[in-house]
Order: structure tokens, then C-alpha cells, then sequence
């Protein structure tokens, strides 16, 4: 074997590196690294996961690694087996999957021909290297960035990859082939079959990419978009405002693409201080692989999902009341059909009812302190998220009515708010004047649904500097505390 046939073996996770050595060490027979991590070994990026196939019993093999590794193995398949051990909290992930056939017929199951080629490991004096195997020539297709299907047959066995195509067009911001986007085209009601977790890392991963605006576009038009998130169909050909250029649904899309915009710094809007800190803030991961950039993303896709329903027009033109809150609920629907958490289906919903707020200050001649308190308040931690959406949604208006100064009073808004928010975030939070035992000493009352009110009343008169000391708070509760308990008891 020629020193020229063998790729070094480079992975940056230092523990990821010595299981795979670990594995070569103990399985019984041919061992090849494939998929992902080799197409991403080949561009010189550092894999993250690594799939690893193994001519030996994977689940035996597996037991043999807990006892060197301290990571417990999980059967996700009996046979053919398919045993994951994990690293880091998630972080990490290697798959033994145990050879069904011959690792060409392996191979041509596959996705796309990048993701079909092997490295059979081989031990060197300078640590792990690969003997590449490229049965559908994967290897000419990276070289020319194209993502071509091994065959149609593969693209649609599993009914996701219908979608992966273009999650990894964002990626790795290759094109899509030709026979392989019309095939998409053929098949893109497939999606509906993928189960609702899969469909929704897809589409995440593919949003997270920044910038995604093309693949995201082609995924759009194939009709793969609109079979994973059905809700949106009705906004095509939906008309719009005299704010607006386009219609809803290229819109939204375009919201999409002025997040990119904005998040990359290509637009000069946002602060250089304000765009480093709230880059730095949508970092925080969101899954494995994704932040909440992902999810700020997904909320301007959906920010206008209520509109066709709340349509009306008059001799003033076209309305849309009330579209921001039919599509919070809408945005917390399709998060729930797609799996999504809890905390992560009210967070979207947040965004989506909240989108127009940002602009409703920007309005105000002087936003008063309270106002922005509210502000605050509303939106928590996705506060500046909500910010970014908002200015996002103007950058991709662009009608008659949409006016420069209109736009830049709309930045300087976020701007400053923006700011604000860092700047609390930095301090630590304030006591309260009063607590729940103080509450229920003064006047006599157990715990309970009152006292709770009350305390979350006293809070945000403190937020808000009307209160600043113990006797101020109590003589302020005092003079609210008979409607209180009215309110409470129903009379």
C-alpha cells in the first residue's frame, strides 16, 4: 500500500481520537471510518460525530470499549447492530454499525455520493491514516461541490434525506445536481412520512447555517419546505401592505436572509458593539450542533404564519389585525407537531407574537421607561432575538411606504435597547423591598395565589423606579391592597 493511497486522520477532540484508535485495536476485522466524518476529513474540517463500520459483532465490540472508555454503549439496533457511545455530555458521538453485505452495498445505500465514500483505518508511524474507498466517485463530486444522490432508490428509502439534501447545500454551501434536484422535486411529499424529531433537526441544522438564504430558497422551491411546514402554503400569492414589495411568503423568506445579513455584519445597521454581544448571545447552544440562532431564524419564517386568516380589507387597504397573536399560537402548534420542547415551543411563540413590538417603540416620539421596562419584561432572555427579528422583518420591506428614515428610526431603537439590555444583564439583580413573609405578617394572609400577585405587582413597580424603599413599598401596597383582595375572592 502506497504512503500516496492513505489520508491522515485528523480529529481535533483529542478523546474522540483515541476511541477511534481504540476500536481499530479491538475489532476482529476491516474497520472504516464513513460517511460525514470522511467528507469532512477530506475538506480538512474536524469531524464531530464519526460513524464507523466494523466487519466484527459491533455489540461485543461496544461492551470491550465501555470497559477502556468509561462511555456506556447504547443498542439503538439489534441486527444489523448499531451501538453509540458518547462523549462529553452529547457533545460527541461515535456509532459502531456492524457491515450488512459488502461495504460497497453499504456505501450505495447512502445519501449523496460525499457521503459515500470510506477510509479503511490503517495504523501508521504518525498516528491513524485512511486507504479511501470511492466507489461512486464522491471524491470528484466534493472537489466540485455538488451534492448528487447516490440514486434515487437511496434518496428516497429514508424519508428525510428529501430535506438533508438541503441542510447540507447550507453547510457546506455546495450546490444541489441537477437529476438529483428533480428528483426532490418528485419526491418532496416524502417528508411527511420522517418522524417530527428528524424533520425538525433537519430543518434546524439547515437554518442554523449562516448564511442559509440559497439552500433555503431551493428547499422552497422543490416543495420540500412547504410539505415539512404545510401552515405556511397559504401565504403564497397573499398581498401585502404598502410597507411591503413582495408577497407573504417571499417575505418570509426574505426575513431569513436579513437575519443572515445582519448576524454576518453585511448590513451596517447594528452597532459593532451590539452586533459582537448578540453574536456572543445566540451562540448558546440550542441541541447538539445547533444555537439559538436556529430558532431565531425559524421565528422568521413563521412571524406572518397568522396573516391569511386575519386578512380584511377596506377602503384604506389591506389589514392583518391581530395576525401577530393567531400566529404565536400557530408557531407554538407546528413547534409542538415537530417535537420541539417545551421552553423551546414558548420561546418561538414569544418571538412570533412579539415581532412587532420593537417597532411599536420606534413609533413613540421618546419610549418612556416603563415602556421599555415592559419590553423587558415580555420578552426575558429572547429579548434581543425579538430585536433582531424585528429590524430583520423591516430590512425585508421594502414598499412604497417603507421609507430610509422610517427603517434607520427603527435601528437606532434596536440599537438602544439592545444596549439596554447588556447593560442590566451586567447588573447584579436588585432585592426585593418586600418578600412573601413580609407580605403575610403585615396583613394577616396565608400563602397563596394573593400573595404571589401582589409580590409580582410590588417587582414590577421596583423594575420600573417607582419604588425605592421599604416604606415607599409599603405604603404603596397598602393603597392597592383592598382591590387586591376584591379581585381575589370574586366580589
Amino acid at each position: 500500500m502506497s504512503p500516496a493511497t492513505l489520508v491522515p486522520i485528523q480529529i481535533a477532540d483529542g478523546t474522540l481520537a483515541e476511541a477511534l484508535s481504540r476500536v481499530l485495536a479491538a475489532a476482529a476485522g476491516a474497520t472504516y471510518l464513513v460517511g460525514g466524518a470522511v467528507r469532512d476529513l477530506l475538506l480538512r474540517r474536524s469531524p464531530r460525530d464519526l460513524d464507523v463500520v466494523v466487519e466484527a459483532d459491533a455489540i461485543q465490540l461496544g461492551r470491550r470499549l465501555e470497559q477502556e472508555t468509561a462511555c456506556k454503549p447504547v443498542v439503538l439496533n439489534e441486527r444489523p447492530a448499531v451501538v453509540r457511545l458518547v462523549w462529553h455530555a452529547g457533545a460527541q458521538v461515535l456509532d459502531l454499525l456492524e457491515l450488512e453485505g459488502t461495504l460497497d452495498q453499504d456505501l450505495r445505500r447512502r445519501d449523496c455520493t460525499v457521503n459515500a465514500m470510506a477510509l479503511r483505518l490503517v495504523p501508521t508511524d504518525a498516528g491513524l491514516a485512511g486507504e479511501l474507498r470511492d466507489p461512486l466517485s464522491g471524491r470528484d463530486d466534493l472537489d466540485a461541490r455538488l451534492l448528487r444522490m447516490t440514486s434515487e432508490h437511496a434518496l428516497t428509502e429514508d424519508p428525510v434525506r428529501v430535506l438533508r439534501v438541503f441542510r447540507l447545500a447550507a453547510q457546506l454551501g455546495f450546490e444541489v445536481e441537477d437529476r438529483t434536484r428533480s428528483a426532490i422535486v418528485r419526491h418532496a411529499d416524502e417528508v411527511r412520512r420522517a418522524a417530527p424529531e428528524r424533520v425538525q433537526e433537519e430543518l434546524l441544522l439547515l437554518l442554523e447555517a449562516t448564511p442559509c438564504n440559497q439552500a433555503l430558497h431551493d428547499c422552497a422551491a422543490s416543495g420540500v419546505l412547504l410539505q415539512a411546514l404545510p401552515e405556511l402554503a397559504p401565504l403564497r400569492g397573499l398581498g401585502e401592505n404598502g410597507y411591503h414589495h413582495l408577497d407573504a411568503w417571499a417575505h418570509s423568506l426574505e426575513v431569513v436572509e436579513a437575519l443572515d445579513t445582519l448576524l454576518l455584519g453585511e448590513q451596517p445597521l447594528l452597532e459593532p458593539d451590539v452586533l459582537a454581544q448578540a453574536q456572543a448571545l445566540l451562540a448558546r447552544p440550542y441541541l447538539t450542533g445547533c444555537t439559538n440562532v436556529a430558532l431565531l431564524k425559524l421565528a422568521g419564517l413563521l412571524h406572518d404564519v397568522g396573516k391569511p386568516a386575519t386578512a380584511t380589507q377596506d377602503e384604506r387597504g389591506l389589514h392583518f389585525y391581530r395576525h401577530d397573536v393567531l400566529g404565536a399560537q400557530m408557531a407554538e402548534d407546528i413547534a409542538a407537531r415537530l417535537r420541539f420542547s417545551r421552553e423551546a415551543q414558548r420561546a418561538l411563540a414569544l418571538l412570533v407574537r412579539e415581532h412587532l413590538r420593537p417597532g411599536f417603540l420606534a413609533d413613540l416620539p421618546a419610549s418612556s421607561e416603563r415602556a421599555v421596562n415592559r419590553f423587558f419584561r415580555r420578552l426575558g432572555d429572547q429579548a434581543v432575538a425579538a430585536l433582531l427579528l424585528a429590524l430583520a422583518d423591516r430590512l425585508a420591506a421594502r414598499g412604497p411606504a417603507a421609507t430610509e428614515e422610517w427603517l434607520l428610526r427603527q435601528a437606532r431603537t434596536v440599537n438602544t435597547l439592545a444596549r439596554e439590555y447588556f447593560r442590566r444583564a451586567q447588573q447584579p439583580a436588585s432585592e426585593p423591598l418586600l418578600n412573601g413573609h413580609d407580605l403575610m405578617a403585615r396583613y394577616g394572609l396565608q400563602p397563596g395565589r394573593l400573595v404571589g400577585k401582589a409580590l409580582a405587582l410590588l417587582r414590577r413597580a421596583q423594575e420600573e423606579g417607582q419604588l425605592r424603599t421599604r416604606a415607599e413599598a409599603e405604603a404603596w401596597l397598602d393603597a392597592r391592597m383592598p382591590q387586591l383582595l376584591r379581585d381575589t375572592s370574586g366580589r
